[in-house]
């Protein structure tokens, strides 16, 4: 009886001391873990230190068929978080000017009536870019946009005289990429081209649903 007393208490000695061993081991690893995050972190600063900024400008010329031509310009800021040395992601804001005018043929109910037209477009959304060596990127980005347009689609004009117009919600969903350089150490300008995958394919016919932007970065 003693001896197997003795037994099982040398056992409960090495099972307890594995375990202090095992649990010592474990607290290592995870310490080791948690240094290495803080490593990475302290590697690649604040938040702050780890986003660039950058802003497109934009400038179109836009002929509308049975209404006459417009001249689209606007800035769209963006921001993004460096995920790590080659992904990154954020929020695009844009804004943007519309100015028109009515073609001379048409005629107006009255002539003091403006055939001037003059909209405003706003929209957000988030994108992610991963870079590609030191000179390119893939890029996709979803943007809910909201549109000025006259009302109906049809010239309509109130009671002092201007088109009326109204406003419109859209989604966009642009897949593509671009082209990056530098203008300095941290400064830098990129070119992209972007695939809109939410137009309708029925309008390709007219426009393929290719945006192009031109702007400059910070830090990127």
């Amino acid at each position: 009886m003693k001896n197997i007393i003795k037994l099982l208490s040398l056992v409960l000695i090495c099972a307890f001391a594995v375990s202090i061993n095992n649990a010592d081991a474990q607290t290592r690893k995870k310490k080791k873990k948690t240094d290495k995050v803080d490593e990475y972190f302290d590697d690649k600063g604040t938040i702050l230190q780890r986003t660039w900024f950058g802003s497109d400008l934009s400038f179109n010329f836009i002929p509308i068929s049975g209404f006459g031509n417009i001249i689209a310009y606007g800035i769209s800021p963006m921001a993004g978080v460096k995920i790590n040395d080659w992904f990154s992601a954020g929020p695009r804001i844009q804004f943007s000017v519309l100015n028109g005018k009515i073609r001379n043929d048409i005629p107006l109910p009255d002539e003091s009536f403006s055939r001037k037209f003059n909209a405003v477009t706003i929209g957000a959304g988030l994108f992610a870019r991963a870079r590609i060596g030191r000179s390119y990127f893939a890029h996709v980005e979803f943007d809910r946009v909201s549109y000025s347009q006259p009302t109906n689609g049809q010239l309509v004009f109130n009671d002092e005289g201007k088109i009326d117009l109204e406003r419109v919600g859209q989604s966009h969903f642009y897949i593509g990429g671009g082209f990056h350089g530098q203008l300095g150490n941290v400064w830098g300008y990129q070119l992209t081209a972007l695939f809109d995958t939410l137009v309708d394919r029925d309008t390709w016919a007219n426009a393929l649903p290719i945006t192009t932007r031109l702007g400059i970065n910070y830090n990127f």
